[in-house]
Parts: C-alpha cells; sequence; structure tokens
C-alpha cells in the first residue's frame, strides 16, 4: 500500500480495510462450496461427521462476515454522522455570509443614498467644461461667455 493510499484508509476509519476482509470471507465462502456429498459405502456417523466439519466452516466464515458487516455499518453511521455535523457547519457559515453580505448591501445601500443627495457647488469662478455626449467626437464646450479675443499683433 502506498503512502497516499495508506492515509486515505486512515482518513476513512479503516473502511478500506473492512471491504477488503469481507471480500475475502465471500471469497472463503465461495470456495468452500457446496456440503460433501453422502457416500453409501460408509456408515452413517461418518457421513454426519464430514457434513458437521463443513458446516462448522461455514459457520466460523459467516460469523466473521457479519461481525465484518456489523463493523462496517457502525463506520458508516460514524462516517454519515460526521458528513452530516460538516454540513450543518457549512450551512451555518453560509447563512452568516448572507446575513454580511446583506448587512453590507444595506449599509452601502444607506451610503449610496446619502451620497445622492445634491451637494451645493462652490463656484471657483473657473469656467466649466461639459463634453459633448451627441456627434461623433466629445466635442467641449465652454458654459461660460467667451471674453473679447485680443488683436492679433503683427
Amino acid at each position: 500500500m502506498t503512502a497516499g493510499n495508506a492515509s486515505k484508509s486512515e482518513g476513512y476509519g479503516g473502511m478500506d480495510e473492512l471491504r477488503n476482509t469481507i471480500s475475502e470471507l465471500h471469497k472463503q465462502l465461495s470456495e468452500l462450496g457446496t456440503p460433501p456429498p453422502s457416500i453409501a459405502q460408509v456408515v452413517d456417523s461418518t457421513n454426519i461427521l464430514r457434513t458437521n466439519e463443513y458446516l462448522r466452516a461455514r459457520d466460523a466464515l459467516l460469523s466473521k462476515l457479519i461481525s465484518s458487516y456489523g463493523a462496517y455499518a457502525k463506520k458508516l453511521e460514524s462516517l454519515t454522522s460526521n458528513v452530516l455535523d460538516v454540513q450543518s457547519g457549512l450551512l451555518e457559515v453560509l447563512k452568516q455570509q448572507s446575513s454580511m453580505i446583506k448587512e453590507g448591501r444595506s449599509d452601502s445601500a444607506h451610503v449610496t443614498k446619502q451620497t445622492r443627495q445634491k451637494k451645493p457647488v462652490k463656484s471657483t469662478g473657473a469656467p466649466s467644461v461639459k463634453k459633448s455626449t451627441t456627434g461623433t467626437g466629445a466635442k467641449k464646450r465652454r458654459s461660460v461667455k467667451q471674453t473679447r479675443a485680443k488683436p492679433r499683433q503683427t
């Protein structure tokens, strides 16, 4: 097993080991096959003993298989519980983030309303320049009256 697989196995609490054990037990049960047939030439007690040995081996394997399934089910319950705990934790985080976003929006909406209110404009005495949004170029127009042009000196 590589280091990555070992950590993965440990991370799942031995689930891979239990799965491998269960698979191995199923394989052993299938290899055990069917009970041995009765042989007519031997005494009935011998046939009963042979069948009894088979049944003991089969029952031992079935007991191990059942206990492995029980351990596997407990691990699954534990993992499911952990997943549900993580899910509820994430849900709480999402709720908190959502409320923070809503608070941020309401704060910014309040600030936006305040900034939208018209403030008195101070006049600096300098001509204001407006950009035209019509035409192909953005022509600048002066909104202040033009002063008389000085005569050119030649």
